[in-house]
């Protein structure tokens, strides 16, 4: 009967240790998922930046505009360039606020997961103090 008992409390000890490196492994897909949508956010300005500073060159309403477009230079009117540039601007706004949203659900489920860990580790040091 003490055999069971000792069996049952092993088994659940593993169990919650098991439970709590899956935990731990989650979380840090969290990190590494949270990491990529900032490093991509932060790309994203600088491309905004760029079109920002290009669209200000092109108030200057210079004769000849340029653009690369893979390995390819192609001339372009300024008012087409402009046109281009806002509407890309645009678009990166919009992943931007995409992104936003899967930053702060990314956030919350690694806030809830992180306390759900916490609590999990507080409980085995109170049901299995170390030997």
């Amino acid at each position: 009967m003490e055999s069971d008992i000792s069996f049952k409390t092993q088994a659940k000890t593993e169990h919650d240790e098991m439970k709590m490196r899956e935990n731990v492994i989650s979380l840090q897909k969290y990190e590494k998922m949270l990491s990529n949508v900032m490093y991509t956010r932060e790309k994203m300005n600088l491309d905004i930046k760029g079109i920002d500073i290009s669209l200000k060159e092109l108030e200057k309403k210079p004769k000849e505009v340029y653009r690369f477009y893979g390995m390819i230079l192609l001339k372009k009117s300024s008012e087409e360039m402009e046109k281009e540039l806002e509407e890309e601007k645009e678009n990166i706004l919009l992943k931007q606020k995409q992104l936003l949203k899967q930053e702060e659900t990314i956030k919350k489920m690694y806030a809830e997961l992180r306390q759900k860990v916490i609590e999990s580790q507080k409980q085995m040091r109170g049901k299995y103090p170390k030997q």
